[in-house]
């Protein structure tokens, strides 16, 4: 066994201790899966099930059938203090009579992992090996509007998880649910994320493999949002729940069992049209402290800012989303 794949093997180990500080849900980048909310999403402390956003096929799906116009969108998320992590997104959004479609990408980037993290405590020294770690997507969705009360959509997508020469790809499948009911005041959302299984790591340059795989970190959801004004205030509430595959840290860094559930609540406010303050909690994941941010629409264009906290061991964490999308087409919107 080579010296870059012993440093490798090292890497993953401690990879996955990183995942246990960070209760995601597997032992290599596909565990960024986890942290794919968007924007609005985050700031509403996850609550995505039955919430129209940008980039939901993370969410669920259906919830793109809420938007009547055709849209680029551009997001870009920063985790500070522990992780370094860094996170791009693009999507392309495209409504067709009663069919609606999205492509989407993402790249995920955890900077120079083996000089931070496995050596945290000595400085880096020329000719040290260092790599980012890397983990991006690519998928395609496709949804129908059943009737006026019911969406439908299901995503396909490839990925892939690349350490040095090492690289491992999945083909992950997303779908989901939507009701409307009382004047499509209340939506109701069921989703299905991240189904699929890795390939084992695959080395580029003599295509040696080593291990078998591994499950993503699949999850369902369900969850509703109301929504109602009092006078000239907006508001609406959401919440989930959340059940998933997730690394179990009892068991021993090595192993991945268990599931988890958890309750993401969000609350948003509109005191005018052209704007919106968010706030939110994952209830049941104890690193969680508190998620806020708001959202602006001008005309053609919204921008939407979020920030999460999380508290570990050792540190409190920050996470902050800046999302942008310009939105062209038919003017008409819908709740």
């Amino acid at each position: 066994m080579n010296i870059r794949k012993i440093l490798l093997i090292i890497v993953i180990v401690n990879f996955a201790g990183f995942a246990g500080v960070n209760d995601w849900a597997s032992r290599s980048g596909f565990q960024l899966l986890n942290v794919s909310s968007a924007a609005k999403i985050t700031a509403l402390g996850g609550a995505g099930a039955a919430v129209p956003a940008d980039f939901a096929l993370y969410s669920n799906p259906a919830n793109y059938g809420n938007d009547s116009l055709y849209r680029l969108s551009f997001e870009r998320l920063w985790r500070i203090t522990y992780t370094d992590l860094t996170v791009n997104r693009f999507e392309v959004f495209f409504p067709v009579r009663k069919v609606f479609m999205a492509v989407s990408a993402q790249n995920h980037t955890v900077s120079d992992i083996y000089i931070r993290d496995i050596f945290p405590e000595n400085p880096p020294q020329k000719g040290d090996l260092s790599a980012d770690w890397q983990f991006s997507q690519l998928s395609f969705t496709v949804g129908y509007h059943r009737t006026e009360k019911f969406d439908w959509a299901f995503s396909t997508g490839i990925a892939f998880d690349k350490f040095l020469d090492e690289i491992a790809y999945a083909f992950i499948m997303n779908g989901g649910f939507i009701w409307k009911i009382l004047k499509d005041d209340l939506r109701i959302g069921l989703s299905f994320n991240n189904f699929g299984v890795t390939t084992p790591m695959i080395n580029e340059e003599d295509g040696e493999q080593w291990g078998s795989g591994e499950k993503l970190p699949t999850s369902m959801r369900t969850g509703a949002q109301y929504s109602n004004s009092i006078k000239s205030l907006n508001f609406s509430v959401a919440g989930d729940m959340l059940y998933w595959h997730i690394y179990d840290e009892k068991q021993g860094r090595a192993k991945n069992a268990g599931k988890r559930l958890q309750f993401p609540l969000g609350l948003q406010i509109s005191p005018a049209d052209w704007i919106s303050i968010r706030t939110g909690k994952t209830l049941g994941a104890d690193y969680n402290i508190l998620n806020f941010g708001f959202g602006l629409n001008a005309n053609f264009l919204e921008f939407d800012l979020a920030a999460a906290t999380y508290k570990y061991e050792t540190s409190v964490e920050w996470e902050f989303l800046a999302g942008i999308s310009l939105n062209f087409g038919s003017t008409k919107r819908t709740k």
